[in-house]
């Protein structure tokens, strides 16, 4: 008997799978969770991709370039950078 994935439990897997690398302070790198999830049901990187832009619309994580983010975590990231330029902005021009 085989057992098919479906797109639900796809986009779940994927969203777990960058909520647990965010939790644990990393970001999930997309070759790395694609490469997961091919192993796990044989999804095409197309496919994947939609998946992310799925999540990323739906306002569940972050992709910039290479790099997966939750969205709780992501705007953690955001604050810290902010906080970060202004005090190089300090240092630079200070």
């Amino acid at each position: 008997m085989c057992y098919m994935v479906t797109r639900i439990e796809k986009i779940d897997t994927i969203e777990q799978v960058i909520e647990r690398c965010s939790n644990a302070g990393l970001p999930a790198i997309k070759h790395e969770v694609y490469v997961f999830c091919s192993d796990r049901w044989g999804s095409e990187w197309r496919k994947f991709v939609e998946y992310l832009d799925f999540l990323v619309h739906k306002g569940l994580i972050v992709v910039e370039g290479e790099e997966c983010w939750s969205r709780k975590r992501w705007e953690k990231i955001k604050k810290a950078r902010e906080k970060d330029y202004l005090k190089m902005q300090d240092l630079i021009y200070g």
